[in-house]
């Protein structure tokens, strides 16, 4: 009676169990048709992980190779066409032997489709460091199991980083360029670090006495004189020509001095004339004095009058030109003018410094 009852809750947890894996495959479809590969994938696993059977592993196979896995979808087809052979050998029907054979002609059909699309890369250690300690094979940063090195593996195309490390040993990197439908093989062996070279210790020489120093005492000094301030240049005005209004003056008073020298030899013309025709201061002819008398008045002022004008325009000019000479301090200049007069001549004495 014990025995009945434990068979029968036996295979109502059976029934029970293909319930819910017959559920799960209907909702992994259901992810799969929709297109929600990231469902559906996850669903199809568990499935394979409870009931193993060729139609189950197929739809996984497709779920990898729709989601863009073409590495483990080509890994799932591989293992299908390895298993048909035993699976149809142990088939009872002839239904479930064609059943085995649709499955695995699926799964080479699309296995031939994907191997075209990547490549081949055979991972090389040498056995002897497969046993080093903490030895750890790394393929694009992931662990490489022991039972798949040095056995050809599918590879996307594209570059890989492989990197082999043990303890006490230096990493050995190297990078491969793989290309879709090509062989690849990489050797990894690793090298012994150098032990590290302790330096010997360094030994203090000894120290020597040193003799006590005299000290004299310094001299005194007078504090340094200041230095001079520097004076600052005088800023030079820049020179100018002599103004036009100078050499105006100039002109002017020239041609007064010459206009008053002319009177000058006039005067002294009537001088010799009044001399000669009134000896003693007197005269033959009556008013002959007044005539020569108003003749000497008139030229000694024409010649007064125009001397000075002769003079102030001189002066004007002279002024003129020492206005222009900045490059030298300006000295008070004296400047004197004087006509003079003589029997037949006349003239004009200009003193000063220029």
């Amino acid at each position: 009676m014990a025995l009945f009852f434990a068979y029968a809750a036996q295979s109502s947890n059976t029934h029970a169990q293909a319930v819910s894996v017959d559920v799960l495959f209907m909702e992994a479809l259901e992810a799969y048709d929709a297109g929600n590969y990231a469902t559906a994938c996850p669903k199809f696993e568990q499935v394979v992980r409870i009931k193993p059977g060729l139609g189950a592993r197929v739809a996984l196979g497709h779920c990898y190779r729709d989601r863009g896995d073409v590495v483990q979808a080509i890994e799932v087809y591989e293992a299908i066409v390895a298993d048909a052979p035993e699976l149809e050998a142990k088939a009872t029907t002839p239904k479930d032997k064609d059943n085995v054979k649709d499955r695995a002609q699926m799964a080479q059909k699309n296995l031939s489709a994907l191997e075209l699309k990547v490549g081949r890369l055979t991972l090389e250690v040498p056995s002897s460091q497969l046993v080093l300690p903490a030895f750890v094979l790394r393929l694009d940063g992931a662990p490489v199991p022991r039972e798949q090195i040095g056995k050809p593996r599918w590879i996307l195309p594209g570059k890989h980083r492989i990197e082999g490390s043990a303890t006490g040993f230096v990493t050995d990197a190297r990078e491969v360029e793989v290309q879709a439908r090509g062989a690849h093989s990489v050797a990894i062996e690793l090298v012994p670090k150098k032990p590290a070279v302790e330096a010997p210790p360094v030994i203090p020489a000894p120290e020597k006495a040193t003799p006590p120093v005299e000290t004299k005492p310094s001299p005194v000094t007078s504090p340094p004189h200041a230095p001079s301030r520097p004076q600052r240049p005088e800023m030079a005005t820049p020179s100018h020509g002599t103004p036009t209004w100078a050499w105006v003056a100039g002109g002017l008073g020239a041609g007064a001095l010459v206009v008053g020298a002319a009177f000058a030899y006039q005067y002294a013309d009537t001088r010799e004339a009044a001399a000669a025709d009134c000896p003693d201061q007197s005269c033959a002819r009556p008013g002959l004095a007044s005539d020569y008398t108003n003749r000497w008045n008139r030229n000694v002022a024409l010649m007064a009058g125009f001397g000075s004008v002769g003079v102030v325009g001189i002066g004007v000019f002279l002024a003129g030109i020492m206005g222009t000479r900045q490059d030298a301090p300006r000295a008070a200049t004296a400047i004197r003018v004087a006509p003079w007069a003589g029997p037949g001549e006349g003239g004009m004495l200009v003193h000063g410094s220029f």
